[in-house]
């Protein structure tokens, strides 16, 4: 099946010979054709008084049924540009919506827009009659072709004026198929929310779930059987024309993540007691939950060992040595303030305080909030939207979250390990071990600052410590082991401080540039939440609930604004 659909896919969408032909010219430019000249300014981008000028001809029909060296029109090349002028003024001339290139694939101009997600053009086109069920040569369909290429967009309008979903290409294999097998999470969560089946099979018996695991796509094998689960049952074990199972084609294709995960999903019962201590108790299993992966458990037990044995080392050496009447090497006693020894006591208190609020605590999740219903219905009027041409290019980006099906909030984003979209998100933490969004952050910062002091704070004592009493290397180690946790915890404290006092967090500060709303008109990057030190300090450490946030109420209204309506997290 895998060189089936991989043998489509190199044939289904166009080439990239084509997407090359854009920026090359002829050698000569002498020798055109007036049809050659035209095909050669649309492709290269040339304005409009160019391409007005290149068509005022006394038989503008005959280069309007031109078609390229590879037998593409210019109405395919329009609507790859995305230029909906220019599309619209070839149609008012007399292109055709329906024409086939001349190539193996067959596609037509709307499958030209969906593959780049030209909407205006896919909208023009489909009010000019184009059939949004027309077929290429390999049996796809615009909406298939916007799965292959990820465009969420195209996908949800062409269902919305009335593409089928249920047509297959010539393999049988859908949109849902395709988005599976690309292991595009994004296209197999909102083809899901509009209604397509998860469990339909393809000519070769095989379901997405099949094509997921066959790719590896563990996200999208996730999101089957764990995200949609909420509303639709996924089989784990469907079989296909050769009585495999989604975890035998992973077994087959050594993706050893996915068919733990798949194994994962079945109760103990079923997969048998030496299967479950296979997986989880032998040592090969051990080794690869704590150190493999974001979800790595050796960070976090790293760092609850390092305080438990900070924690005993002082109760029975340095306390025991204060209160023991016997003295050491130099002749007299362990000398230390009591006030430390009772600061040291406090500051560790503050350290697993501040770890439990942290890693136990809510750190802006939406889900099960108030607004989630709102940003549940924002989600769906968008599509509504796409329809009626209210979200064109122009108008304002609309983060989606395909995953939880809702309008994602400035700020944030989703939690591709907690696999919940978070309102502040920084980052996914593995030493705390959760995701660190803005209504845990304070205690993340706190943590931070206090676990790094109260090793400052032992170091300090063990060096008095070792000046009295004869130590092993063993006690050595541990100063050493506790000294690479200042520096790590001094450089953490360092980078946060600077975060907050600038207002952004780390999921932004490393990915600034990628972000329209930290690009000012010019272009140019800039941080638009920026209000001096105090209210940065105070947004990031005293935020409101998650209901009575500003960003998320202008989440509702921003998903049918037309300018922005930015607004501090």
């Amino acid at each position: 099946m895998s060189g089936v659909i991989e043998a489509t896919a190199s044939t289904s969408v166009a080439a990239p010979a084509v997407a090359a032909e854009v920026t090359e010219a002829p050698a000569n430019e002498n020798q055109l054709t007036p049809s050659e000249e035209l095909f050669q300014a649309i492709k290269l981008g040339a304005d409009a008084d160019t391409i007005i000028e290149k068509m005022t001809v006394s038989n503008p029909k005959e280069l309007l049924e031109s078609r390229d060296q590879q037998g593409h029109t210019l109405a395919h090349w329009a609507a790859k540009r995305g230029e909906p002028w220019l599309l619209r003024f070839l149609l008012d001339k007399g292109a055709s919506v329906a024409a086939a290139s001349d190539d193996d694939v067959g596609m037509r101009p709307l499958h030209w827009a969906c593959t780049e997600g030209r909407m205006a053009c896919a909208r023009l086109l489909v009010d000019r009659g184009a059939d949004v069920n027309v077929r290429d040569k390999q049996g796809c369909t615009p909406l298939v072709v916007a799965a292959q290429w990820g465009q969420a967009d195209a996908a949800a309008y062409l269902i919305k004026v009335g593409a089928d979903p249920r047509i297959f290409d010539r393999h049988d294999d859908s949109a849902l198929h395709w988005a599976a097998y690309k292991g595009n999470v994004e296209i197999v969560g909102l083809l899901h929310h509009l209604g397509l089946p998860l469990d339909d099979a393809d000519a070769y018996g095989q379901t997405p779930l099949h094509l997921a695991a066959l790719r590896g796509n563990l996200g999208v094998c996730e999101y089957l059987l764990v995200d949609a689960a909420t509303t639709t049952k996924t089989r784990l074990d469907p079989v296909d024309r050769n009585s495999k199972r989604p975890v035998d084609l992973a077994i087959e294709k050594n993706h050893q993540h996915v068919r733990r995960f798949l194994d994962g999903q079945r109760p103990v019962c079923e997969r048998g007691l030496k299967a479950f201590l296979r997986d989880n108790m032998s040592l090969g299993a051990c080794i690869t939950s704590c150190i493999a992966g974001e979800k790595a458990r050796f960070p976090w037990c790293a760092m609850v060992l390092n305080k438990l044995l900070a924690q005993t080392l002082y109760v029975f050496l340095f306390l025991n040595a204060e209160f023991s009447p016997s003295s050491g090497n130099s002749g007299h006693g362990f000398d230390v303030p009591v006030w430390v020894h009772a600061s040291v006591i406090n500051l560790h208190v503050v350290v697993w305080a501040s770890f439990l609020l942290c890693w136990l605590g809510d750190p802006g999740v939406i889900k099960d909030t108030k607004a989630e219903g709102k940003l549940r219905d924002a989600y769906d009027a968008y599509f509504d939207r796409l329809v009626t041409g209210e979200r064109d290019d122009d108008a304002v980006p609309i983060k989606l979250d395909h995953s939880c099906h809702i309008v994602r909030p400035l700020r944030s984003k989703h939690c591709r390990v907690s696999r919940q979209c978070v309102v502040g998100f920084d980052h996914y933490c593995p030493y705390v071990g959760t995701t660190v969004g803005l209504q845990n952050y304070r205690w993340f910062y706190l943590y931070c600052v206090s676990f790094t002091l109260a090793a400052i704070q032992w170091q300090c004592v063990a060096i008095s410590y070792i000046k009295t009493y004869t130590v092993s290397y063993l006690f050595y180690g541990a100063m050493v082991w506790f000294a690479l946790f200042i520096l790590f915890g001094l450089a953490m404290v360092a980078y946060h401080t600077q975060l907050v006092f600038s207002n952004v967090t780390t999921n932004e500060h490393q990915n600034m540039a990628r972000y329209e709303h930290f690009r000012d008109s010019n272009g140019i990057v800039r941080n638009p939440f920026d209000a001096g030190v105090w209210q940065n300090v105070c947004d990031r450490f005293l935020p409101p609930r998650v209901d009575d946030l500003p960003v998320v109420h202008h989440s509702f209204a921003d998903a049918g604004a037309k300018a922005p309506l930015l607004a501090k997290a």
